[in-house]
């Protein structure tokens, strides 16, 4: 399976460029590692739609908007086992230790391997997104004002 990567380069990341390099370099003539700085929205969306799962091990994360958009579109996610991620993706993820590359490297052989799990990944992360809907969202703010202005 091809590896895609997606975003900008991030800060004291010069050694995992290095990695990065030494790998597209190795597997450039057969184009399974593709590194891209950006893509607007809808192509960042289509891509997450056809991808096998999104592996995302954050170190630190506010919230977790992209772990929602890959559920939405029916990816599976490989996360950090801290929080915001399990609480954004409940029992619809695999988590990891992000510090431990062979605990990542057995997850994503999993995932690329296991159908069944990756089906029922899909099913989860389509439901657990539900969970933060705009609808359900907006349903909240309302219920804090009326808490707000009843007291």
């Amino acid at each position: 399976m091809p590896v895609v990567i997606v975003g900008g380069k991030g800060w004291l990341n010069e050694d995992v460029l290095e990695l990065l390099n030494r790998s597209v370099v190795r597997a450039k003539d057969d184009r399974r590692v593709h590194c891209l700085d950006y893509l607007p929205f809808e192509n960042l969306m289509w891509l997450l739609k056809g991808a096998r799962g999104l592996l995302f091990p954050s170190l630190a994360e506010g919230f977790g908007i992209p772990l929602l958009e890959a559920m939405q579109m029916g990816c599976p996610v490989i996360t950090s086992k801290t929080t915001p991620q399990t609480e954004v993706c409940g029992d619809a993820a695999l988590y990891v230790d992000p510090l431990n590359v062979s605990e990542i490297a057995l997850t994503i052989d999993l995932l690329a391997s296991d159908e069944t799990l990756h089906k029922e990944l899909v099913t989860r992360g389509k439901v657990q997104a539900q969970l933060f809907s705009p609808d359900r969202y907006m349903a909240r703010v309302e219920e804090g004002y009326r808490i707000a202005l009843s007291s």
